[in-house]
C-alpha cells in the first residue's frame, strides 16, 4: 500500500491555479488508513480533506475549500494513484461537488528538492493552537521544509494523549500554550509557555499529564521523517 504520509501534492488545474499558473499545493498525513491534508495556494485560500486510503492506494475522500472569490466549495473524490518512474505518485482525482457539477483532475507529488525552502518565509499559523479532528487525540501539521530541517505546529488538548513514537531526526520543541510533564528515557521535564527542550534522535519521549491545550512549535533536523526515506 502507498504511505502517503509526508508526501507533498501540486495540483495543475487551471480552475484553481493564480496569476501567475501555480495550483495550490496539499501536504498529506496518513495514519493506518485515515488520510487527510491540507491544502492552499493558486486561488484557494484554505482548503482541507479527510478520508480513508484502500489497500490498492485508492483514496476516497470528502473535501472543502474557500477560494479568493470567497466562494465554498465541498464534495466527495476518489484519487486512482500512478506510481511515476522516480518513485513519486501522481493521483487522478475523480470529483462530484455537492451542487452536482462532475469532472476528473490531476496531482501530482512534487519532487523533494522543490520542497525546500530557500527564501525568508513567514510562517502564519505557526504555534496556535488546532483542535484535533473528532475521533484523534493530538493535530499536526508542517508548515516549513527545507534542505536541512522542517518546522511545524504540534497541538494537544488538556488531557489528550501524545502518542508519537521516536525519530529518527533530532527535535527542539518550543512551549507556546499549556502545561505538561515531558517524560524521556534521559529524564523528566515540567514545561510551560516559553520552555525550549532538546529532544535526541531515537529517544523515546512522550507529553503526559497535559493540564492545558498544549501547543508546540517543533523544529525538526534533519526535516521530519527525512531519514526513514533514505
Amino acid at each position: 500500500m502507498i504511505d502517503y504520509d509526508g508526501r507533498v501534492f501540486q495540483s495543475a488545474a487551471a480552475e484553481t491555479a493564480g496569476a501567475g499558473g501555480a495550483g495550490p499545493i496539499g501536504h498529506y498525513h496518513q495514519r493506518g488508513d485515515l488520510v487527510w491534508a491540507e491544502f492552499s495556494g493558486g486561488r484557494v485560500r484554505r482548503g482541507s480533506l479527510t478520508g480513508r486510503c484502500g489497500p490498492d492506494g485508492v483514496l476516497t475522500l470528502a473535501y472543502g475549500q474557500l477560494l479568493d472569490d470567497g466562494e465554498v466549495v465541498a464534495g466527495v473524490c476518489t484519487s486512482l494513484p500512478e506510481l511515476l518512474p522516480d518513485g513519486r505518485v501522481r493521483l487522478r482525482e475523480q470529483w462530484r461537488r455537492f451542487d452536482g457539477s462532475t469532472g476528473v483532475s490531476v496531482i501530482e507529488e512534487t519532487p523533494r528538492e522543490d520542497r525546500w525552502r530557500t527564501t525568508m518565509q513567514l510562517m502564519e499559523g505557526a504555534g496556535v493552537y488546532t483542535a484535533p479532528d473528532a475521533g484523534e487525540p493530538n493535530h499536526w501539521i508542517e508548515h516549513l521544509r527545507a534542505t536541512d530541517l522542517s518546522v511545524g505546529t504540534y497541538s494537544i488538548p488538556k488531557g489528550g494523549l501524545d502518542d508519537q513514537r521516536p525519530h529518527l531526526e533530532d527535535e527542539i520543541y518550543v512551549v507556546r500554550t499549556g502545561r505538561a510533564t515531558l517524560v524521556t528515557d534521559s529524564g523528566t521535564a515540567q514545561v510551560e509557555p516559553g520552555s525550549v527542550v532538546f529532544v535526541p534522535a531515537r529517544e523515546k519521549h512522550q507529553f503526559v499529564d497535559i493540564t492545558e491545550d498544549l501547543t508546540l512549535v517543533v523544529v525538526v533536523a534533519p526535516p521530519y521523517k527525512s531519514r526513514e526515506a533514505s
